[in-house]
């Protein structure tokens, strides 16, 4: 049991880690305009375009888990932010999940075990933090036990994200190839803003399995479920 606990607190430190870089970056990302005045949608649009890639929907979305690229439908989902702002943030979020869309089109394999980590992230992590509670006010086990499964649960999204990771981070480098080779970024200090956006991106799924407590409260809150 202390093992185990120490592990989960192992992964629960580098998670942590990894939602302060991100934050970090993003909020550095979010207050730096680019001199072309890009959009984080034209950018997304431009690099499907330069892919040859005509099936793939660019759209505005305001949700609450809003940047990400949808495998079966083929859409490129951006909130507002992403999809009409000018700054290093828009752009290299917008990017990165395009960067999605370019593995897809060359039947990039891992994308679909990834996508299912980013899903099982949002929804059942919560779900773990949820069970002693649960269990303890339905006596069904042990609080104890209860415990138990969510630190073996929790433990085991966060491995499942960090076998994918290299999907992610495959994903920034198609995204950056792509932006450097369509010409879009018109100062090489953009190019190395929108870099660190990018790679920060990599790392987002990673931190956001803190907030999937957050994500599940939020869907059972009246009409929560209606605003994603």
């Amino acid at each position: 049991m202390l093992i185990l606990l120490l592990i989960f607190g192992l992964l629960i430190v580098f998670a942590l880690f990894a939602k302060a870089r991100v934050g970090v970056v993003y909020e550095d990302g979010s207050q730096q305009p680019l001199a072309g005045g890009l959009t984080g949608g034209e950018a997304a649009r431009k690099i499907l375009e330069m892919a040859g890639i005509k099936d793939v929907q660019v759209v505005e979305r305001n949700s609450f888990h809003s940047d990400y690229y949808d495998l079966m439908k083929k859409k490129l989902v951006l909130s507002e932010g992403s999809f009409r702002g000018r700054t290093a943030f828009s752009v290299g979020v917008a990017a990165h999940e395009a960067g999605h869309a370019l593995q897809h089109a060359s039947q990039y394999s891992p994308l679909a075990m990834r996508m299912s980590a980013v899903r099982a992230t949002h929804i059942l992590g919560g779900l773990f933090v949820l069970l002693p509670i649960i269990f303890g006010l339905v006596r069904w086990v042990p609080m104890k036990m209860g415990v138990m499964i969510m630190v073996i649960g929790w433990s085991g999204l966060l491995v499942f994200n960090l076998l994918t990771l290299s999907v992610e981070i495959d994903a920034s480098v198609r995204s950056r190839r792509a932006l450097q080779k369509a010409g879009l970024l018109q100062k090489g200090s953009d190019m190395t803003l929108v870099n660190k956006v990018i790679s920060a991106a990599a790392l987002k799924d990673l931190g956001a399995i803190l907030e999937s407590p957050k994500f599940l409260l939020f869907s059972l809150l009246p009409f929560g479920g209606g605003r994603r």
